[in-house]
Formats: structure tokens, C-alpha cells, sequence
């Protein structure tokens, strides 16, 4: 009697495969054969044409082990590929499954399911055996298309084909998308178990878990960063979805179009080589550090405006030629310069005036936009996107630089002379200030540059910024234009120039007369007419070519008009006056030095006061640094040398010998300035009333005598009938109006 378990299990099991075999071999279904196949079987021949279409129990069948065959469904069909169904059906088996030699010992899939053309002769593992798993993959490919589904690209010893990964008919796995539970390596040669239940999180691709080690990627990984077999290497983005930026479309090789921040905000290296040593991480994973389109962060959308992405992670950045049309685009290589053109394609000066230009420098190398600019420095605190080392060719060396504040500590340069590591101060070794060493003179320390040096102009000092920010210290960047260098020019107050209004100058005072579309390129130019701005002045040096210019304004009959001398040369109004020089304490801006053209000497000058010291002429024998006396050497008083008579030292010479008449003294109608009772008596001798009896004349001694005239003299002209005054000229010379003697002329 056979009551034993172990007798009735292999019997079934029997009795099953004699009723499988039986509906394989049996006979052919009604009908027989394929559709519009009316023959019956053909022959075989090796490619399956002719074969019949097989009313085959393939799930019955395949459910269960046999000898070596093991099980590759289920009885529900789940376990293997499908079709799209939920689980395959036994017509389904037929449509990869070549069925002439079924049972005879090896499986035989077409090599095209479509067409059911060519047949694959699978003799061996193709999960371990490259050629086994070479001919399987070309049957997968025929309906995952090489664009849907590419096998990984590696760069290794070996490449892995479709079923290194996959197993088609496994109904024991819970791992999704068929991904085998065991992976052989070939390169450690031996088998890797795997866990993939989710896309994401405990059980997906690489969930970190150091006690696993199970994932899909870390397996064959042993020459990355990150995700390798032994759960070494830098963590990156466990238990995240890899598909998102290594989709398997691209051989799972990182790719544009996905989540480009989350990518590439740490650092990647598949080991393939390029670039050398990896990419380094580019952005923060809130999208700042690398340059923006706009607001503070960068976004996925942002990173495909600039950079093209048709060859993403071929050991290449490719960038648009023209962001603005994206129709061209270039590879990155290194060169600093290359990339110009694709920096001023936004920041353009036909975009906006405030965008920057290179700083041109005038020596043998001219840096470019990223020489100082860092793109991509997701560490790096400085404010717009400054380097936080920079290169300095003139040095060859590497310089570091801290630029968190555009004034105070860590501005262009703060003037801390411990660290000199100011964006200002990297590259300068022949300037006067800022210098990489922290010598030369102190300028600005700790304030914005761009408010005199604006990045539009390439850093160059400009008009209409701040000239008195700028012109308030000397300036010398070793170009040459001028010679020497700019000197100061004005003090930080606007004192110390030619101002329009009150007692200082403004910035909108300066280009009032000042011309300022070469400005800086060697040489000033004005307005010739600041009233009518159409016409500029270049100035030369020589001291006639301003006077048209300064007559513009001072024209009237109260304004200056030059000195005419009647020598050989007639002085210009700048050989008086410096129009520019903030440590003259002088009046009215005359020079506090002075060129005598007769004695080809500069003489001097200190005119700080219109009356008493140090005015027109005080008549100090020991100094002679009068105005009127550095260019008198033939006039009867005032000398340069301080012979002559003396006369009247220490006034006011204008009250007799006004500007507006080129400092030659007027007729009698000038004479009341002095001789009324609106200034102090010096004279005694007043216009607009009578002499009082017993009055003398103090001055002039009109006979020169020494002794003071008497007031008879003055009374034969000045009676008691104020009415009718006789003028000046008739009793003075006009020529001398303090000598008694009258003209000719006027006697007459």
C-alpha cells in the first residue's frame, strides 16, 4: 500500500508533467498551425519559420521545478516578463519563446518577437556569461528600443549586458522591475545579493544602510566615490530615486533635464575619468553659489538657459555662444578668454549701461571675466560671485581674497596691511596704491571702488560717478596719461577749486565745465563755452588757449578781464590763477606760485587777506610775495624786489585798479569808490562833501616834497556848493590820479 507522502508527491508530480508533455506533443490544436496556416507544422528550419502555433499549458508547465529546470513562474503567472498584463498567459510565452526544440534540451528565443524572425540559441547563464547575455540583449533591445532603455555604460574591464541586472523569470523575487536578487560581479567574481522594493527610500537603489550593502548600484560598484560595494565612498543622495539624474535611457549615466540642483549640488565621480578626479560640487542644494538669472538662487530651468545639454557628461561643458540664441554652442577647455564672449552675450553695454566690462590694465596680459568671477563656487561667501583665490599671472602664484562687503573690513581693499587680500590688491604690482603687498600710498581704503572705478568702464577712473571722491586724492595707475600721474585736485570737501556757487564744488559743478567723453585718456578737456556745451577744449598746457574758455563766464563788465601790462607778454588768466589746488590757502584761487616770463623765475605768492598782511602787496621788505609783485620789474611801486616808492601797502588794490579793467587804474568815475563817505577817511579827502576849514590833505604830497599839501589847494576846486562838483580828471592824471598834475588833456 503506498500511504506515504513521499511516494504521492513525486507520483503527481509525474502524472502532471505526462498531461503537460501530453497537451505540448499531443497533437495540433483544431485548425492547427498559425493563423492562415492550413498545412499544418512545417519543418523545422533553425529559425523557427513554419512553426505552429502551440496550444501550450507554458504556466502549468513552468510553475514547478523539474530536473535542473527550475521554476520561473508561478501558477498565476507572476514571476516573469510580461507582455503589459499584470502576469504573463501561456500565449504570451510564445511571442519571445522559439518552441520547435522546446524540451530538447535548450531555450530558443527570437531574435526579433515582432517579426518572429532569426531564433538565439541560449546555451548557459546569462546573468555570469558575456555571450550568452549578449545574445539575450539583443532580443530586449528589438522592443525596449535603444532610446528607451540602454544598458549601462561603465568604462570598465566588462560592460554589463541587459540580464546582468534583470532576470526575466524569477518568481520568487519581490524586487521590482524584474532587477535580479543576486548580481554577479565580474569583477569580483562572485555573486551580490540584491533588495530592490522601492525607488526610494529603505529597499531602493542605494538606501545607505551600512549593514546591507544590497542595493542595485552599490554591487558592481568598486572604482566610484559613492555607492560602492562595501558601503564605502562619500554618501550621495541615499535612499533617493538615481533614475531621476542617471535615467537608464542615458545607460544611467548622469544626464540635463532632470533635477539639475540636485545633482550637481555635491560632488560626482563614476570613475569613468572625465573630468579628471570627478566633478566637484557647483551649487548649494537651495541653488545658490553659482551664478543666477535672476534672484538669489539658481533653479533647474536657470541651468539650461547657459549651458546646452545634447552631450551632458561627456567630459565636456558645453555652453551657449549666445544665451540669448541658443542655436550654437562651445565646449569649455580651460581658457579664461574663451569665455568672454559668452559673459558679455547677457552683460553686454548695449544691454544695460551698468554692465560690466574687463579691466583693461595696459600690461602683457589682460584679465578676463573669470579670471576674478568664480561661475560656480557653492563655498565661497564673497559677494558677486569674487573668486575666493584668484591667480595672478604677473606673479604666478595663487592669491587668496575676501570680499563679503563692498565698504569697511573685507571691501575691494579695507587697508588691513596683515592679510592684503582685497580683490583691488591681487593682481597690482605697479600701481601706487593697493599694491599686492599692502606698500604704496593709502587711497580710499574700505570704500566702494565703483563709486569712481564702475565696472561698466573696465575699472577705469570716470566722470560723472564721484569726481570728488575721486579727484580728492593723487592718482596714478602707471598708464602714463599724464605723465606722473593725476595730482589731487580738490580736497574730500569740494574746497580747493573753481566752483559755480558758495564755497565749494560739487560733482554736477565739474561737468559744467568739463567735457568728459575721453575723460582719462591723457588729457582734460573743456567746455569752450560751459554756457552753450557743444564745443570741447582739449587743454595743452598753454596758459592763452583757456582764456576764451574763462572769458565764457567772466565777460561782464564786473567780471575779470586779464592785466594788460603793455610789456612784452601779456599773463593769461591761469598764469594768475590755479583753477585746481586744494593745499593753496591763497584768495580766489590765485596761484600760491607765480612765473615771472621777464625773469623766467617762479616767484611765490601769499594772498591770503585783500587788506593788510599778506594782501596784495603788505609791503614786507623781507618776503616781497605780494601778487602785484611777482611780475612787476619796471613799475614805479610794488617791484618784485621791493624797490619803488611805497604805495598804499596793505589796501585793497582793486578799489583803484579793478579786474574789470585789467588792473589799469580808472578815470574819475572810479574815484568815488574811495573818496566817499562810505569808506574809511584814509585819504581826507572826500567827494561828496566840503572840507572842513583848517582840513589838510594827507595824500598825495602832489609837489613830492615830503610835506603834506595844504588844504587850500584842494579848495580852489572843492567849495561849499556840493552841487556842482568838478570831475576827477580835471585837477588829477589819469594815468597817475594821485599826482596833482593834471593831463593835458584834461586841462584843456
Amino acid at each position: 500500500m503506498i500511504g506515504s507522502g513521499r511516494v504521492w508527491g513525486p507520483l503527481v508530480l509525474l502524472l502532471v508533467m505526462a498531461a503537460a508533455l501530453s497537451g505540448c506533443f499531443g497533437g495540433w490544436p483544431p485548425g492547427g498551425g498559425l493563423p492562415g496556416d492550413d498545412a499544418g507544422p512545417g519543418p523545422d528550419q533553425g529559425d523557427g519559420a513554419g512553426q505552429a502555433e502551440y496550444r501550450l499549458p507554458c504556466l502549468l508547465c513552468h510553475s514547478l521545478p523539474v530536473g535542473r529546470r527550475r521554476a520561473i513562474v508561478d501558477e498565476s503567472g507572476a514571476g516573469g516578463h510580461t507582455m503589459g498584463s499584470a502576469a504573463p498567459t501561456d500565449a504570451e510565452c510564445t511571442v519571445c519563446h522559439e518552441m520547435i526544440q522546446h524540451a530538447r534540451g535548450s531555450v530558443r528565443l527570437w531574435k526579433n518577437p515582432v517579426r518572429r524572425e532569426g531564433v538565439i540559441e541560449v546555451a548557459g547563464d546569462p546573468s555570469r556569461e558575456p555571450d550568452v547575455a549578449d545574445k539575450v540583449t539583443e532580443l530586449c533591445t528589438v522592443c525596449h528600443g535603444a532610446a528607451a532603455y540602454v544598458v549601462h555604460q561603465v568604462s570598465g574591464d566588462w560592460q554589463p549586458a541587459c540580464t546582468t541586472c534583470h532576470d526575466l523569470h524569477d518568481p520568487g523575487s519581490e524586487n521590482l522591475s524584474l532587477v535580479s536578487r543576486s548580481v554577479y560581479s565580474r569583477t569580483l567574481e562572485s555573486y551580490t545579493s540584491v533588495v530592490f522594493t522601492a525607488p526610494s527610500g529603505p529597499g531602493s537603489f542605494n538606501d545607505g544602510d551600512p549593514t546591507a550593502d544590497d542595493g542595485i548600484c552599490q554591487v558592481c560598484h568598486t572604482n566610484t566615490s559613492y555607492h560602492k560595494y562595501d558601503g564605502s565612498g562619500t554618501p550621495h543622495n541615499d535612499g533617493t530615486n538615481c533614475t531621476m539624474c542617471h535615467p537608464h535611457d542615458a545607460g544611467f549615466m548622469p544626464t540635463g533635464g532632470g533635477p539639475c540642483i540636485a545633482c550637481h549640488s555635491s560632488p560626482q565621480d563614476n570613475g569613468d575619468g572625465m573630468p579628471v578626479g570627478g566633478r566637484p560640487r557647483v551649487v548649494n542644494a537651495d541653488g545658490t553659489g553659482g551664478h543666477h538669472l535672476s534672484g538669489d538662487a539658481l533653479t533647474d530651468g536657470h541651468c539650461v538657459v547657459c549651458h546646452e545639454m545634447s552631450q551632458h557628461q561627456q567630459g565636456t561643458v558645453r555652453l551657449w555662444t549666445d544665451p540669448y540664441n541658443p542655436t550654437t554652442p562651445f565646449a569649455v577647455t580651460g581658457t579664461p578668454q574663451e569665455l568672454e564672449p559668452f559673459c558679455t552675450a547677457c552683460h553686454d553695454q548695449t544691454q544695460a549701461a551698468t554692465d560690466p566690462a574687463p579691466h583693461p590694465v595696459g600690461e602683457p596680459w589682460e584679465p578676463s571675466c573669470v579670471d576674478c568671477h568664480e561661475l560656480h563656487d557653492p563655498a565661497n561667501a564673497n559677494l558677486s560671485l569674487v573668486r575666493d583665490v584668484v591667480y595672478s599671472r604677473t606673479l604666478r602664484e595663487d592669491k587668496p581674497v575676501i570680499f563679503t562687503s563692498r565698504t569697511g573690513a573685507n571691501s575691494f581693499n579695507d587697508g588691513d596691511p596683515a592679510v592684503n587680500d582685497g580683490i583691488c590688491q591681487v593682481c597690482h604690482t605697479a600701481t601706487t596704491y593697493h599694491a599686492g603687498d599692502g606698500s604704496g600710498a593709502p587711497h580710499q581704503d574700505s570704500t566702494n571702488c565703483t563709486t569712481c572705478h564702475p565696472h561698466d568702464a573696465g575699472f577705469m577712473p570716470v566722470g560723472g560717478t564721484s569726481c570728488i571722491a575721486c579727484h580728492s586724492s593723487p592718482q596714478d595707475n602707471h598708464d602714463g596719461v599724464p605723465v606722473n600721474g593725476r595730482p589731487q585736485v580738490v580736497n574730500v570737501d569740494g574746497s580747493g577749486g573753481h566752483h559755480l556757487a558758495d564755497g565749494a564744488l560739487t560733482d554736477s559743478d565739474c561737468v559744467v565745465c568739463h567735457e568728459m567723453s575721453q575723460h582719462q585718456q591723457g588729457m582734460v578737456r573743456l567746455w569752450t563755452d560751459p554756457n552753450n556745451p557743444t564745443t570741447p577744449l582739449p587743454v595743452r598746457g598753454d596758459p592763452r588757449e583757456v582764456v576764451p574758455f574763462c572769458l565764457s563766464c567772466h565777460d561782464s563788465l564786473t567780471h575779470p578781464i586779464i592785466h594788460t601790462t603793455g610789456a612784452a607778454w601779456e599773463p593769461a588768466c591761469t598764469q594768475c590763477h590755479e583753477l585746481h589746488d586744494p593745499a593753496n590757502a591763497n584768495l580766489s584761487l590765485v596761484s600760491d606760485v607765480v612765473h615771472n616770463e621777464t625773469l623766467s623765475v617762479d616767484k611765490p605768492v601769499i594772498f591770503t587777506s585783500r587788506t593788510g598782511a599778506n594782501s596784495f602787496d603788505d609791503g614786507d621788505p623781507a618776503a616781497n610775495d605780494g601778487i602785484c609783485q611777482a611780475c612787476h620789474t619796471a613799475t614805479a611801486y610794488h617791484l618784485h624786489d621791493a624797490a619803488g616808492a611805497p604805495h598804499n601797502n596793505g589796501m585793497n588794490c582793486t578799489v583803484c585798479h579793478p579786474h574789470s579793467s585789467g588792473f589799469t587804474p580808472v578815470d574819475g568815475a572810479s574815484c568815488i569808490k574811495c573818496h566817499t563817505s562810505g569808506v574809511p577817511d584814509s585819504h581826507h579827502l572826500l567827494y561828496d562833501r566840503p572840507i572842513p576849514p583848517g582840513s589838510v590833505v594827507l595824500y598825495p604830497d602832489s609837489d613830492r616834497d615830503g610835506v603834506a599839501d595844504p588844504k587850500y589847494l584842494c579848495l580852489s576846486c572843492h567849495d561849499e556848493d556840493f552841487s556842482k562838483p568838478r570831475g576827477c580828471t580835471v585837477c588829477h592824471s589819469a594815468s597817475n590820479p594821485h599826482d596833482m598834475a593834471p593831463d593835458a588833456a584834461a586841462a584843456n
